[in-house]
C-alpha cells in the first residue's frame, strides 16, 4: 500500500513529465475568485475556464455511448502515469479544482456505482489521512457516470472541514457505523426513480486519528434550474457542495451572488429539517 508521502512524491514527478497538467495546475494560483458568507458556511467561488469540460458535459445514455470513455487505460493521455492500488489507479486529475488533486479509477471499466465500495473508500481515506476522498453519484456531478472512480484533494482546502455550520442537510456515519452496511442503510431512506440504480447523493469521507467519518449529501436533482447554455453553466458536484463552487465562464463568475448560491443549494440538497424526518432512521 503506497503512503500518503509516496503519493504525493508521485504527483510532484507527474507534473515534471507532463507539460500540460502542470501548466493547469500552476493556473490555479491565478484564478479569480470571491467568497461568500452563507449563513456562516464560506463559499470561495472560482473562476476556472479548464473545468468548462466538466461542467458542459452530456452525461445522458446516448452521449455517454457515442464517446470514448477518458478513465480507461486505453484512452487516457500518454503522459497519464499512474499508482495501482488493489484494483484502482490512482491519477493526477489533469484538470484540477484544487492545488492536490487526485482522480482514482476503477481498473476495468464498471458503472458508477457506491454499491460494495465503501471499504475501498474508507481505507483510501486511512491511507491519505490529509485528504477527503468523495464520490459523485451518477447524476450528482460525475462527468464519467460509465467509469467507477473516486476523487481526493486536500480536506483544508474545502470549507466544509472547517467545522462550519452547513446550509443543507447531510448524514454522518462515524467509526465503527461508517461501513458499507451503514451506508446502505442510509441510502434505503432516500428516494429514487425506477430508472435510477441508486439515490442521487454525493459522498465524502475523511478520517481523524484513524476514525474513519463519511459524509452523505442526499440531492433532489443533478442541476440548478437555470442550468444551461442561456444560464449559468454551473453544475455542482462534491466539490462545489462542499464550499468551492466552479464557474468556468466569466460571465457566469461575474452574476453569482449568495441569492444564487443559496438557490443552488436549496435547489440540489435536501435542509437537514427534512432529512431527520425521514421515517426511518439509521440504527
Amino acid at each position: 500500500m503506497p503512503s500518503q508521502s509516496e503519493i504525493i512524491d508521485f504527483f510532484n514527478r507527474q507534473l515534471q513529465t507532463w507539460p500540460e497538467a502542470a501548466a493547469r495546475f500552476e493556473a490555479l494560483s491565478g484564478v479569480l475568485t470571491k467568497q461568500f458568507d452563507i449563513n456562516g458556511f464560506h463559499v470561495t467561488v472560482s473562476h476556472n475556464p479548464a473545468r468548462i469540460q466538466s461542467s458542459a458535459a452530456k452525461v445522458d445514455k446516448a452521449s455517454i455511448a457515442s464517446r470514448r470513455c477518458f478513465l480507461c487505460d486505453a484512452n487516457r493521455p500518454p503522459q497519464q502515469q499512474h499508482i495501482d492500488w488493489r484494483d484502482y489507479r490512482i491519477l493526477v486529475n489533469p484538470y484540477p479544482i484544487l492545488p492536490l488533486h487526485f482522480t482514482i479509477v476503477a481498473s476495468q471499466h464498471r458503472p458508477q456505482s457506491i454499491s460494495g465500495a465503501i471499504a475501498d473508500m474508507t481505507d483510501l481515506a486511512l491511507m491519505l489521512p490529509d485528504f477527503a476522498i468523495f464520490y459523485n453519484g451518477p447524476a450528482c456531478g460525475a462527468s464519467a457516470p460509465d467509469h467507477f472512480h473516486f476523487q481526493a484533494v486536500r480536506k483544508s482546502d474545502l470549507p466544509m472541514f472547517c467545522h462550519q455550520q452547513l446550509p443543507f442537510g447531510v448524514i454522518r456515519l462515524a467509526g465503527d457505523k461508517a461501513t458499507q452496511q451503514d451506508v446502505d442503510a442510509a441510502l434505503a431512506l432516500l428516494p429514487k426513480s425506477d430508472s435510477e440504480t441508486e439515490p442521487k447523493v454525493n459522498i465524502f469521507c475523511t478520517t481523524d486519528s484513524g476514525n474513519p467519518e463519511i459524509i452523505l449529501i442526499p440531492r433532489r436533482r443533478h442541476r440548478p434550474d437555470f442550468y444551461g447554455e442561456d444560464g449559468m453553466l454551473i453544475s455542482p458536484a462534491s466539490i462545489d457542495l462542499a464550499g468551492v463552487i466552479v464557474a468556468p465562464r466569466l460571465t457566469d463568475f461575474k452574476r453569482i451572488d449568495a441569492a444564487t448560491i443559496n438557490e443552488i443549494y436549496s435547489q440540489l440538497c435536501l435542509s437537514q429539517a427534512e432529512i431527520n424526518s425521514l421515517k426511518n432512521e439509521i440504527k
